[in-house]
């Protein structure tokens, strides 16, 4: 598996991004080339695609937030394509957005959320993070 930062809205890219967008959720629809740009130029969110030699694997995504209480990084949208999952590939991902997190930062915390429902990526972030007791709300402004 090769982790590669995205760092330009290509084409490519952006196939590659919709392609894995439906297995993070449902509800998620494509995005755009000018949204993928967004992305890209940020300082402060890492876009990464997992790939092998017959194409992509999966993707996760960096941000860095800057509180009172110190950096964060949140892992985000971490997906392997299901033909990949029950071969080890998602705790290797898992374990390359963590050396990715700790190259952007050596200092910041690293976050994430997974819904119960997802037990075998539950199963790797607890041998990967502490856990954390916490409640999680959403609003969505639009």
């Amino acid at each position: 598996m090769q982790i590669n930062q995205i760092t330009a809205a290509t084409p490519e890219a952006l196939a590659a991004v919709n392609a894995l967008l439906p297995h993070l959720s449902e509800r998620a629809k494509p995005i755009t080339l000018d949204r993928l740009e967004q992305i890209v130029s940020s300082d402060n969110t890492f876009l990464f695609l997992a790939t092998d030699e017959f194409g992509i694997m999966g993707m996760f995504t960096l941000n860095l937030t800057q509180l009172p209480t110190g950096e964060r990084l949140w892992l985000d949208d971490l997906v392997l394509s299901p033909e990949h999952r029950g071969k080890g590939l998602g705790q290797q991902l898992t374990e390359a957005a963590i050396a990715e997190a700790r190259r952007i930062s050596s200092t910041a915390t690293l976050m994430l959320t997974s819904k119960p429902a997802r037990i075998a990526a539950n199963t790797i972030y607890t041998t990967l993070f502490k856990h954390k007791e916490t409640n999680v709300y959403q609003l969505p402004l639009v």
